[in-house]
């Protein structure tokens, strides 16, 4: 499915481009680390609220479960997330554009 997804998005960066596949590999390689980059991003917002929800009950004035239930909330929105962007990501024709706008969000 990503070996897809990487063709995809190689296969319209050559086509938007009419240049020598020399002058794409930089292209690809910003590509490839913009993504990677998103995709990290992603992690780090995942893991943090775990350590930080002990910290977060307390400025909020809530009991550790009232705060936990942002983890319920949080895997809602991803389900959300994944529902409507999957099809979105279908009919795109360059889909790194929209990981990297689900990414930043």
């Amino acid at each position: 499915c990503s070996s897809d997804l990487s063709d995809d998005i190689a296969s319209s960066l050559l086509a938007k481009n009419g240049h020598e596949e020399q002058e794409q590999a930089p292209n690809r390689l910003l590509w490839t680390a913009s993504l990677y980059a998103a995709i990290i991003a992603v992690g780090v917002s995942l893991a943090m609220l775990g350590p930080t929800l002990l910290g977060l009950s307390a400025q909020l004035h809530s009991s550790v479960a009232a705060a936990g239930s942002l983890f319920s909330v949080r895997a809602a929105g991803y389900l959300l997330g994944a529902t409507l962007g999957g099809p979105a990501l279908d009919r795109s024709s360059n889909p790194a554009w929209l990981l990297l706008l689900g990414a930043g969000t």
